[in-house]
């Protein structure tokens, strides 16, 4: 199951009837901690909720935002009905968002199919905004809200009435408690004005700014009533102050205030902070805002990753080219032992963009601005073919 190409969501209903019904019995403790693990509720996922879903492709964090997004939602609809209407009710529910909504996802989600319908639907919700090099970053933010979708349609489906005032003002309540968190820190950095910035951007309701934040005690926190939703304002803002790996004693007390005035017990948020502090600790290189310091190298290794992915999974079509292509094998070939002339990687540029216009999925890479790419495939492309072909390495 490739959740970047058409027809995933079927594949995903086929693939995982096991899972649904394992799954069926959750409460919501059993699905936060279980999204809090594979990283969902902190914008970074690192693994499938799904043990079961066996693939030999190697995800990327935008694709197990979709799956788990995708399973969370319908978890959160067969714990409830048993109609096989899941797919046809998570629609309904987004197009009540989008219609509701202050800012749209800007695109029409009419499709074939609803399947394939729900499939624009999900790519777009994870796609943050931003230019290039922002964009690694706000994947972060954006997808640590991705959380509220699964809060929102767990309360459309018994109250669909309520779910504009409802995002609104959980919504504006989470920003408003990451704004006061922040501003608790010894000193602010660009992290700090980067990360208001974006988690605002990501927001489909109301749109804030600094002067219409509250105080603390001005805040109702009449709408923070459910486990989940304690957990999840607690762990968000968590994830907002940890960002120089430090919790300071002015961000703890402020943590302690809150599960005070939500009625949430401070084992609780030990726990938080704990769970955050080992997450952070396994999968450091993975989060963005660990990397902000040096976006150029960012970008590129999460270019470099996104690349051997592309090429690993179109492996069989892409060497039964270059096998076919005689000159560009043997210019491959010569270029791991030796650097190619300006000349030979004109040719190997020119040959590669050829064959990737055949291979829809390489076909980014034959686009203007596809050749910065190339070093990167040429490196990489070795490591897919068969071992003769670095023959020339051998002693």
């Amino acid at each position: 199951m490739n959740p970047s190409t058409q027809g995933w969501i079927d594949k995903l209903q086929l693939q995982s009837k096991l899972f649904f019904e394992e799954v069926k019995s959750w409460n919501e403790q059993d699905l936060y901690y279980t999204l809090l693990e594979s990283g969902f509720i902190y914008g970074t996922n690192v693994n499938c909720i799904n043990p079961h879903l066996k693939s030999e492709l190697s995800y990327t964090q935008e694709e197990l935002a979709k799956l788990n997004l995708m399973y969370a939602l319908i978890q959160v609809y067969q714990s409830k009905e048993n109609d096989g209407a899941e797919i046809k009710k998570i629609i309904a529910f987004y197009n009540q968002v989008t219609s509701n909504s202050k800012s749209s996802f800007g695109i029409s989600f009419s499709a074939k199919n609803e399947s394939n319908e729900l499939e624009k639907i999900i790519h777009h919700r994870i796609q943050p905004k931003g230019g290039l090099l922002q964009k690694n970053f706000s994947k972060l933010l954006t997808n640590a809200m991705l959380f509220i979708d699964v809060l929102c349609f767990q309360l459309w489906l018994e109250h669909p009435e309520k779910l504009n005032k409802f995002a609104i003002q959980l919504e504006g309540i989470l920003i408003n408690l990451v704004y006061l968190a922040i501003q608790e820190k010894t000193e602010l950095g660009k992290y700090e004005e980067l990360i208001m910035k974006l988690l605002k951007s990501s927001l489909r309701y109301e749109k804030q700014t600094q002067n219409e934040m509250l105080a603390f005690d001005e805040m109702n926190f009449d709408i923070i009533d459910h486990y989940s939703i304690k957990k999840y304002a607690v762990d968000l803002i968590c994830m907002a102050m940890y960002s120089d790996e430090l919790i300071e004693v002015s961000e703890s007390e402020f943590v302690f205030q809150l599960a005070t005035k939500i009625d949430l017990p401070h084992v609780e948020v030990k726990k938080s902070i704990s769970a955050l502090q080992e997450f952070v600790q396994n999968h450091k290189s993975k989060i963005a805002y660990f990397n902000y310091k040096n976006p150029l190298q960012t970008f590129y290794n999460r270019t470099q990753r996104n690349t051997q992915v592309l090429l690993r999974r179109n492996k069989k079509r892409l060497i039964q080219e270059i096998m076919e292509s005689k000159e560009l094998f043997l210019l491959l070939k010569a270029s791991t032992v030796r650097d190619l002339n300006n000349n030979e990687k004109q040719k190997v540029k020119e040959q590669l963009f050829d064959i990737f216009k055949s291979i829809p999925s390489l076909a980014i890479f034959a686009l203007p601005g596809g050749g910065i790419l190339l070093p990167i495939i040429i490196r990489f492309i070795p490591k897919l073919l068969p071992s003769s072909f670095n023959e020339n390495n051998k002693s």
